[in-house]
């Protein structure tokens, strides 16, 4: 007799599993081995944002660091800043580099 297996996995990935590996065993009475398959996880997800901070008491033409994080796949390929009520666009716009998948970028 011939026996027809399948199975399927119902999995809801989140941006954690990015980069991740699924794998599948079988195992049998006539393999020496389990049999192994390895599935890279590649999730495409949007910039998503991080912790906020509000900054007060801020004292004038103090130089003062923002930091703003986030995370992406695929990855950004520029950041832009504008200051609020008319959003109106600043002189800055850094191109972001590709390296392994981690990003980083300054203002000075």
């Amino acid at each position: 007799a011939t026996y027809m297996t399948s199975s399927t996995l119902h999995q809801v990935f989140n941006e954690e599993n990015n980069g991740q590996k699924l794998k599948c065993v079988i195992e049998h009475p006539s393999f020496a081995m389990p049999d192994v398959t390895i599935v890279p996880i590649t999730i495409y997800f949007s910039p998503g944002q991080k912790q906020v901070h509000t900054f007060y008491q801020i004292s004038l033409t103090s130089p003062y660091e923002v930091f703003i994080s986030f995370s992406a796949n695929p990855h950004p390929t520029a950041l832009m800043w504008s200051y609020e009520s008319i959003f109106q666009k600043m002189a800055y716009q850094i191109q972001i580099p590709t390296d392994n998948g981690k990003f980083s970028t300054s203002l000075i």
